[in-house]
C-alpha cells in the first residue's frame, strides 16, 4: 500500500508539474506575441510617417533596415517593390498574402505564419500608404516547440527534484497516515490501551470492533476444535482395541498404543508410509484390499495373541480418501472357542469309555455269553462304571452352571473353618479305607462368598488329595486368615505338567487317575469357584514328596 500511495503521489505531482509548465508556456507565448504585435504596429506607424515625406522610398527604406526584422514595399497589384533581406527578382507576387490582402480591403492586415523547420513563428503587419502601396514589417519569434526545446534542460532538472520532494513527502506522509493504523494493529487485541485516542481514525473504530468480535469467534471456535480434538486424541490412545487411519497412499495419519504394541512397535512418525510401520503382510494384504475399495475382515495372530482385522474404506461424498483399520484383541474369545472344542472331544471321551464297557458287559449277561460266576464281577464292573459317569456327569454340569450363570445374589457370611470340617467327615469313609490321616488346623475365619460352592471347592481339594495320596499318607488341612490349604504327602505333580493341572480333563497319568476313579474335572472346579470369589489358587508340589494347594481370599 505505501508503495502505490508513494508511486501515485509521484505521478501526480509529475503531471502537475508539466501541466502547469506547459500553460506557463503557453500564456508566455500569447502574452508574447501580443507585445511583438504592438510592436510592429508601432514600427509600422512610424515607418509610415517617414516614407510620406521620402522622395525616393525604394532607396530610401533601405536605410530603415535592422537585424531583427524585415521591410517589405509591396504595389497594389502585389508586386515587390523593395524587400530589406530579399532580392525583389526571386519573390513571388505578394497579393495573395493575408496581410496584405487584409491590407488592401480595411488598410491594415496582420497575421502569424509558422516554419515547422526553423520552429519559429512570423509576425507580419501590413499597413496600406497613402499612395496606395502596402507597407509590411515582419519579425522572427520562437514558437512554442522550440521554447519547449530551451526549457527542457531546466524542466528536467525541475523534474528531478519534484520527485526526490514528492518521494520524501510521499515517505513522510505514509508515515504519518499510517502511524495509526500501525498502532492499532500493534494493539488490535487490546485497542483500549491506546493513551492517546486522537491518534485512531474514528473511521477505523468500526472495523477493529468487527475484528475484535471475529477474533473473540475464532478463538472460542479453535479452543472448542483443540478440545475436541484432544477428546477424540484420548479416546483413540486409550482405546483397548488397535486403531491405523491411513490415506489413499498408504501414509499412516493416525496410529494408537494399542495398535503399536500388536505390531511390534514402539514409536510412529507423521505420515510414516504402511510398510515401514508393519512388515505382517496379512495385515498389509487387508489394507490392499481396502485401499481399492474392499472391506476385509481376517483373524491374525500378532504378539502372541489372536488379533481380528477389521479394514474398512473411508469415503468422502462419492470419493474413497483413506483407509480405517480397527484390531480387536479376541484371544480370550479365541481361546474359549478352542477350550469349548476341546471340552466337547474331552467330554464325548469320557462319557464313551464307561458307557462302552457297561455296553459291553451288559450284552454279555443279557446274550449268556458270561459264565455264572463271572456275572456278580461284570455286574460289580457295571456298577463302577455307572458311578463313574454319574459323577462325571456331575462335575460337567456344575462346570458348566460355574460358565454360563451369572455370579449369584445368596453371597453371605461363611465360616471356612466349620466348612471345612462338613468336608472332611463326608471323606472320613473315603480316607478310611485308603489308611489316610486327615488333619484339620486353624481357626475359625469367615469369607463372603456362596456357600455350596465354597463346600464345593474344599471337597474337591480334599478328595484330590486323598485320591493322589498313597495307603498310610496324611492329608492336612489349615484353615487361617481367610485362606484354606490342602497339603498332602502323595505322589505329587511334574514340574512340565503344574502349568496344566487346572484345564478340564487334565491328567497328567490317565491311567492312574482311571484307576482311583478321577474325572479331571476336580482342580478345574476348584478354579472356577475360587475366580468366581475372587481368589488366587497357589500351587507349590514336588515329584514322590507331595501336593500344597492354597486358596486366598484376600489377594483382591
Amino acid at each position: 500500500m505505501e508503495s502505490k500511495i508513494t508511486s501515485s503521489l509521484f505521478y501526480i505531482g509529475l503531471i502537475a508539474v508539466v501541466i502547469a509548465f506547459t500553460l506557463s508556456a503557453l500564456i508566455f507565448q500569447e502574452a508574447r506575441e501580443d507585445q511583438i504585435k504592438e510592436d510592429l504596429w508601432e514600427q509600422t506607424e512610424i515607418l509610415s510617417q517617414s516614407y510620406d515625406m521620402m522622395e525616393d522610398p525604394v532607396s530610401q527604406l533601405a536605410g530603415f533596415r535592422t537585424k531583427n526584422s524585415r521591410i517589405t514595399l509591396i504595389a497594389p497589384n502585389g508586386t515587390v517593390l523593395f524587400d530589406s533581406t530579399a532580392d525583389i527578382a526571386g519573390l513571388d507576387n505578394h497579393a495573395d498574402r493575408p496581410e496584405v490582402e487584409d491590407a488592401l480591403q480595411s488598410g491594415k492586415g496582420y497575421s502569424v505564419r509558422s516554419s515547422s523547420t526553423l520552429l519559429k513563428d512570423l509576425h507580419y503587419c501590413a499597413l496600406r500608404l497613402p499612395d496606395g502601396n502596402i507597407l509590411r514589417i515582419s519579425v522572427e519569434n520562437s514558437n512554442i516547440y522550440q521554447l519547449f526545446w530551451r526549457a527542457s534542460p531546466l524542466l528536467v532538472g525541475i523534474i528531478l527534484f519534484l520527485l526526490l520532494l514528492s518521494i520524501v513527502f510521499s515517505i513522510f506522509l505514509m508515515q504519518k497516515m499510517l502511524a495509526p493504523i500501525k498502532l492499532l494493529a500493534n494493539n488490535i487485541s487490546h485497542p483500549e490501551a491506546v493513551k492517546d485516542h486522537s491518534k485512531i481514525y474514528q473511521e477505523l473504530i468500526p472495523f477493529i470492533q468487527e475484528i475484535q468480535h471475529q477474533r473473540t469467534q475464532n478463538q472460542f471456535q479453535l479452543r472448542e476444535l483443540t478440545e475436541e480434538k484432544n477428546k477424540l486424541q484420548t479416546l483413540i490412545q486409550n482405546m483397548a482395541e488397535g486403531m491405523l487411519l491411513l490415506d489413499q497412499e498408504e501414509a499412516v495419519l493416525v496410529v494408537n498404543d494399542s495398535a503399536l504394541q500388536y505390531l511390534g512397535q514402539t514409536s510412529f512418525t507423521d505420515r510414516q508410509h504402511l510398510m515401514t510401520l508393519s512388515d505382517i503382510p496379512q495385515l498389509n494384504s487387508c489394507i490392499h484390499e481396502a485401499i481399492h475399495g474392499n472391506s476385509t475382515s481376517q483373524v491374525l495372530q500378532l504378539q502372541g495373541k489372536y488379533i481380528q482385522v477389521f479394514t474398512n474404506p473411508v469415503m468422502n461424498d462419492d470419493s474413497q480418501i483413506g483407509v480405517i483399520c480397527l484390531m480387536l484383541d479376541v484371544t480370550e474369545k479365541a481361546q474359549m472357542e478352542q477350550m469349548r472344542q476341546e471340552f466337547t472331544a474331552n467330554v464325548s471321551h469320557e462319557l464313551k469309555t464307561p458307557l462302552t464297557s457297561i455296553s459291553g458287559y451288559a450284552e454279555m449277561i443279557a446274550t449268556g455269553f458270561a459264565k455264572q460266576e463271572d456275572v456278580v464281577h461284570f455286574a460289580q464292573v457295571i456298577g463302577k462304571e455307572a458311578s463313574r459317569l454319574l459323577t462325571l456327569i456331575s462335575d460337567i454340569i456344575q462346570l458348566s452352571e460355574l460358565d454360563e450363570s451369572p455370579a449369584s445374589s445368596q453371597t453371605k457370611s461363611v465360616d471356612l473353618y466349620s466348612l471345612a470340617e462338613d468336608c472332611l467327615k463326608s471323606l472320613e469313609i473315603a480316607a478310611q479305607k485308603k489308611n489316610i490321616l486327615l488333619l484339620l488346623e486353624g481357626e475359625p475365619t469367615s469369607v463372603y462368598g456362596v456357600r455350596h460352592q465354597l463346600w464345593e471347592l474344599i471337597y474337591n481339594l480334599c478328595d484330590n488329595a486323598i485320591r493322589y495320596t498313597p495307603s498310610g499318607g496324611r492329608v492336612t488341612v489349615t484353615v487361617k486368615e481367610q485362606k484354606v490349604t490342602v497339603k498332602d504327602n502323595g505322589i505329587g505333580i511334574p514340574k512340565e505338567h503344574q502349568a496344566r493341572i487346572f484345564e478340564r480333563f487334565y491328567r497328567v497319568d490317565k491311567s492312574r487317575s482311571k484307576e482311583t476313579g478321577g474325572t479331571g474335572l476336580g482342580l478345574s472346579i476348584v478354579k472356577h469357584i475360587a475366580e468366581r470369589h475372587h481368589a488366587a489358587v497357589i500351587l507349590h508340589s514336588e515329584e514322590q514328596r507331595g501336593t500344597e494347594i492354597a486358596v486366598d481370599f484376600t489377594a483382591h
